[in-house]
C-alpha cells in the first residue's frame, strides 16, 4: 500500500521584541482550542511547532514555526535560526511604541543574515488589537510594511484569536505560490476559509542552543 504524500514544508521564523505575543500567536494557531494565559512566560532560546494548512484549490503546506526569544541577549541566536527560512513574521505590540520602532532592526537582521541571497518573505504583524490602548495606528503599520517591502501586513489579537487564521492562511498561500485571499489585514468577503489540519502535538525546544533531537528533518 503506497504511503500518503506528505505536505510541502516551509520554515517560518517569528521575530519581535519580548512580550509582543509571539508565543501566544503561534500557540493560538496550532492549538486554537486551548485557553491563553495572562501570565507572561519568556521564551528561552526557541520554541518549535508545526501545523499543516489546506490550500485553496487542494493540496496543503506544513508550516514549521520557529518562535524566537525577543530578549536582547538572544538576538545573535536568531541569525542561526533564520537559516533556510522561507518566511519571517515580524511582530510588534500595537500598545507599545518601542516594539514598533524595533521592527526596522529586526528586518535589518534578516537582510544582514541573507546578504546577497534571496530573502525570505516578510510579514508584518501588529498584535494585541484586544487592548483599548493603541500607540501605533493601522495606517502606520501599513505604511511601514510598504516601506520595508513586506509581503503583507496583519493586525491580530493572539489572546482572542482575532485574524490568526487569516494571517497563516494568507502566508501558506503565498509560500505555495497560489493566489492569496488577502495582502492586508483580513480575509475578503468572497474567500472561502480553508480548513486547517492539526498535526500531532508540536515539538518544543526551550534551549538557548538548537536541540538537534527537535529538528524536523
Amino acid at each position: 500500500m503506497p504511503y500518503a504524500s506528505q505536505p510541502a514544508r516551509s520554515k517560518v521564523v517569528v521575530l519581535g521584541d519580548t512580550e509582543v505575543g509571539k508565543t501566544t500567536l503561534t500557540s493560538r494557531f496550532v492549538h486554537p482550542e486551548e485557553r491563553t494565559s495572562d501570565d507572561y512566560v519568556a521564551t528561552i532560546g526557541i520554541d518549535f511547532s508545526a501545523k499543516a494548512v489546506k490550500l485553496p484549490g487542494g493540496g496543503s503546506i506544513r508550516l514549521q514555526l520557529w518562535d524566537t526569544a525577543g530578549a536582547e541577549r538572544y538576538r545573535k541566536l536568531s541569525t542561526h535560526y533564520l537559516q533556510d527560512a522561507a518566511a519571517v513574521l515580524v511582530v510588534y505590540d500595537r500598545s507599545q511604541r518601542r516594539t514598533f520602532d524595533s521592527v526596522r532592526e529586526w528586518c535589518s537582521l534578516v537582510k544582514e543574515t541573507f546578504g546577497c541571497k534571496a530573502h525570505p518573505l516578510i510579514v508584518l504583524v501588529g498584535n494585541k488589537t484586544d487592548l483599548q490602548s493603541c500607540a501605533v495606528t493601522s495606517q502606520e503599520g501599513k505604511d511601514l510594511a510598504t516601506e520595508l517591502g513586506a509581503q503583507s501586513f496583519f493586525e491580530t489579537s493572539a489572546k482572542e484569536g482575532r485574524n490568526i487564521d487569516a494571517l497563516f492562511e494568507s502566508l501558506a498561500s503565498s509560500l505555495a505560490g497560489v493566489p492569496s485571499p488577502t495582502l492586508v489585514g483580513a480575509p475578503s468577503d468572497t474567500f472561502v476559509e480553508p480548513q486547517a489540519q492539526e498535526e500531532h502535538a508540536p515539538k518544543r525546544c526551550r534551549l538557548s542552543e538548537i536541540c538537534h533531537a527537535c529538528l524536523p528533518f
